[in-house]
This record gives structure tokens, sequence and C-alpha cells, in this order.
């Protein structure tokens, strides 16, 4: 699941946020655990976070615990690193803005090693001196950096793009900026932290484009996308079926159009409403383009009625996925005995912090089940109800309190309202998050299954979604 990480310099901590609707979610690494001044960072390919401290070089820690681990803390002499930023390039190595040399240089991005100066800011003037602050390797492979200029009389920030090949300069933008760092986020903009917000700006011209999120918290900070896994893994709200139903996980590598890709590891399974797996796991290893199925039997998990289970598509234990994986996958309900589908999905690449629904017709002699989900790193606090089309409330309402990976399910009896055969309502379902004290986000996801009041079958269905 992907976040977005916040290193507060003047706290010593990694906060995290949620990347769909910027709630805060808790922090990563308190304060105490190796870092001095921490400024920029970046997760590494091997799922690690990488941070660049002021007074400590590049320190590292385990992205699924926030633990320390082995850091860089020598300059390209052998001296100090005052290391501003950090970021990983499409070469596998790392990067580094370094104020004591005022360049960017690169090391061994698996034995951490000093290779070369990769690139140094161009002097405005002859009397000038351009320090590199922030760093991000840009969609197309060039390196951006947020340098300050200071000309003996004025003091500003300006943005530089260098080629991600040679490191000579490709381009200054005319315009300032009072942010120290950036990032590009998957919508191709470019992503700065601005005293209490965090703003997008065009990334082909460099002017501002909106306001992100604005928090208080965010002063002085950076930033990066990132998450507990190094590939985009995919999310799935729960589906149900009946004893004579299999649901069918499929997932693909790419799919890769364009050769070459990048072999990528997975572990499927289905997990129940307390987030414990049932049926069948397949760890699998697929090559670009390569597609792989996994079913689960209903009839080997219940004996009657109708069930509903999480597909989920994790990071086996100890696997390393290398950068550029990309995985998408599906979902499909069918008859075991003669395999037509009767429900079909597409997983999501986020899970958003509220989730939202359309309104969906329910006819008399059906039920329509609302099942909320809370994400593997997130409690899901909300409440649970329905609206008819005047928008007033109908059926009942749950408050639910689900731990990380746990869901439950609300039913709505269409016959207390259409009254006979042949009528149908369109109702509208709704999920309210509750705030949890302490700072920490609610989160949750959900789907909506109109369903036969007598067999069990899944007519109708919908998901919260989510992509970012």
């Amino acid at each position: 699941m992907w976040r977005i990480y916040v290193a507060n310099s003047s706290k010593q901590t990694v906060l995290r946020y949620n990347p769909v609707s910027g709630a805060f979610i808790g922090t990563f690494v308190a304060a105490g655990n190796g870092l001095s001044f921490p400024m920029g960072m970046t997760f590494g390919p091997d799922g690690n976070l990488y941070v660049a401290d002021w007074d400590a070089g590049v320190r590292q820690f385990n992205g699924s615990t926030g633990v320390p681990m082995p850091a860089i803390t020598t300059g390209p002499t052998g001296g100090a690193l005052n290391a501003y930023d950090v970021k990983f390039g499409p070469d596998g190595n790392i990067y580094v803005s370094d104020m004591d040399s005022n360049t960017i240089l690169k090391y061994n991005g698996s034995t951490l090693a000093f290779m070369s100066v990769f690139a140094t800011p161009p002097a405005v003037s002859s009397i000038s001196i351009s320090t590199p602050h922030g760093i991000a390797f840009s969609p197309n492979g060039n390196l951006y950096a947020i340098c300050e200029v200071y000309d003996m009389v004025n003091l500003y920030n300006q943005i530089y793009e260098f080629s991600g090949g040679s490191g000579s300069l490709v381009t200054s933008f005319g315009g300032t900026t009072l942010g120290d760092a950036l990032m590009f986020g998957r919508d191709g903009f470019i992503y700065i932290p601005e005293g209490q917000a965090i703003n997008r700006y065009n990334p082909e011209f460099g002017y501002l484009q909106n306001a992100f999120t604005t928090d208080s918290r965010i002063r002085g900070s950076f930033i990066v996308l990132g998450g507990p896994g190094p590939f985009d893994q995919v999310v799935f709200a729960p589906y149900a079926g009946t004893k004579a139903q299999t649901i069918r996980l499929t997932v693909v590598d790419g799919p890769v159009w364009v050769p070459p890709g990048v072999a990528v590891e997975a572990l499927l399974g289905f997990a129940n409403e307390q987030g414990i797996t049932v049926g069948p796991t397949l760890p699998v290893t697929l090559g670009p383009g390569q597609t792989v199925s996994l079913d689960l039997d209903l009839s080997t998990v219940i004996s009657s009625g109708r069930t509903e289970v999480r597909p989920f598509v994790t990071l086996p234990p100890g696997a390393v996925n290398p950068p550029g994986g990309n995985l998408e996958a599906s979902v499909e309900v069918f008859e075991t005995a003669k395999a037509i589908g009767s429900v079909f999905g597409r997983g999501a690449h986020s899970i958003p912090s509220a989730p939202m629904f359309v309104p969906q017709g329910v006819p008399y002699g059906q039920s329509m089940r609302m099942t909320a989900v809370a994400p593997p790193d997130n409690p899901c606090d909300a409440v649970l109800s329905f609206a008819d089309p005047n928008g007033n409330p109908v059926g009942p309402t749950k408050s639910v309190q689900l731990a990380p990976g746990n869901m439950t399910t609300l039913d709505f009896n269409a016959n207390t309202l259409t009254g006979q055969s042949g009528q149908r309502i369109e109702i509208q379902p709704m999920v309210s998050l509750i705030s949890l004290p302490g700072g920490v986000a609610s989160a949750c996801q959900a789907s909506v299954e109109v369903y036969d009041q007598h067999s069990g079958r899944t007519a109708t269905r919908q998901d919260s979604g989510g992509s970012f």
C-alpha cells in the first residue's frame, strides 16, 4: 500500500500520509533512531527507506519496520557528507546532493561505495554560488534539482534539469520556488513542500499548478511516495459467492506491450472476515506479459449460504523485486460446474480514505450487502448506512471498528420498501469515516453487492475502487 512519507527535520522523525486524501496516518521513524537532521529521502529497489541527513550522511531504514540499517557517512574525499537529498537513479545507483562539495554525487546502489561526482549546478554569474538541495528523477529519466542560488545580493531557489546519462545541464526554469525538495507524482507533476502545504508544479514550464494538501506538520519537511514493499501492490474489496461458485484471482506482469520488462514475484491468496488466509495460496514469478490464475472453490470453505472473501496480491516473504515491476489483477466469480461467469472486477493500486458509491438498484426478492474492510496498515472506524432516492436514511446502520485486514457486512432487505414482485428502488450506500484519537487516519475499502435472497447469487456489484 503506497503512502506519502514526510521527513520532519525539526522533530527528527518520518511521518506518513494517505496519498489520496492527504490525511495524516502516523509516525514511521520515531525520534532517537539515528536521525539528526533528516532532509530528503527515497525508497530503494530493495524496499528500504534512505534518508539524507545534514549531519549524518545517508541513513537507511527497513522499509517495513523502520529499523536502522547500514548507512553512507563519508563524502567524495572521505570527509564529511552533508547530504541534503537522496534518490535512486534508473541505473540502480544512489544520487546524493551534497552541501559540502556543492555537487550531486553518485554511490553504488548495492555496496554504498562512492563512484563519482555526477553533476555540478552552474553558477548564474561569476560571483554566484549554486548549491543543490532537493533532487528527483523525472519520468523521462532526467534528474531535476532545486538549487539555492546566491549572487552575493539575492538568495533564491531555482529548478534545474540535468541529463540522466551525462549529468550535463538540460534546462533552467525561469521561475523560483520557496521549497527545497521535490518529487514526481504518478500524475507527472512535481510535488514541492512549501510552508505548510504540498504544492503541485507543472514539469514542463515550472509554474505552480495547485495545492495538494495543507498541514502545519509539513513545515520544513521533505516528501517521498513509497510504501512497505518495493513493487506496486494490487488491492481488492471483498467478493462474495455461494458453495456452487468459484472465485478466480488473475494477475499479469504489465501488461507489457513493448519489451523489455522485468520479472515480478507475488503471493496470491484469499482472506476471510478476520483477515485469515482461507483456501489455496500461490507464490508466482511472472515474466513480462505473463498471466497466472488462482481459484478458490467456495464449496471447500462453506456448506451453505454465501460468504465474502478478500483476494490479495502481496510480496512473498523475503522476496525483493527489481524496480519497474508492475502488476495488474482481476477477479471473476463463476459457476463451478458450468464455468459461466457472473461477476468481474479489476484491482486498484490504492485504497481511497473515504469510500464513494453511486446509487444501485435493488428489486423485491433481493438484498443489498455492503462489505467494509480495513486496509493492511490502517484501522477502519466508520458508520455504514443506506439512503433512499430522496436522501433519507433507510434500513439498518452499523458502526464499525475494524482492525487492519478485518472486514464486516451490513444487509438491506429491499422487501421492506418495494412491497411486491416487480418493484425496485435505487439505494445509495454510504460509508462515513470516524476521526480517531492520536492523529491516526481511519481508512476503509468497501464493496456493495445486490444478491438473490433465495439462491444467494450476486446480481450486480460495485466497489469503492481507488487509483493513485
